[in-house]
């Protein structure tokens, strides 16, 4: 229902947005958690956007964000499709 959803978005999207950086600078947070959020894709967009719209910065200075990006990316996606693929062959 749209109220579940609503309470799904409200537990999911509030943190993603406070650990990414977003909302208060990586730096506070515990030193724990930093290293928690390297494992975050929205870190590494954040750290990419704010340097490319606040800075100006080329492909050269935010390249690795983008790999990372695209790693984290890539991994969440193949797990979500073994996942998948694991759960529709139970169901069969």
């Amino acid at each position: 229902t749209m109220a579940q959803f609503a309470l799904l978005i409200m537990l999911t999207l509030s943190p993603m947005r406070i650990l990414s950086g977003g909302k208060s600078p990586i730096e506070n947070q515990p030193d724990w958690m930093q290293v928690v959020t390297w494992f975050l894709p929205s870190r590494h967009f954040m750290s990419f956007s704010q340097a490319v719209a606040y800075r100006g910065a080329g492909l050269d200075i935010v390249w690795p964000d983008v790999v990372a990006m695209t790693g984290l990316g890539l991994a969440f996606f193949i797990g979500s499709l073994m996942l998948f693929r694991r759960s529709m062959s139970m169901s069969r």
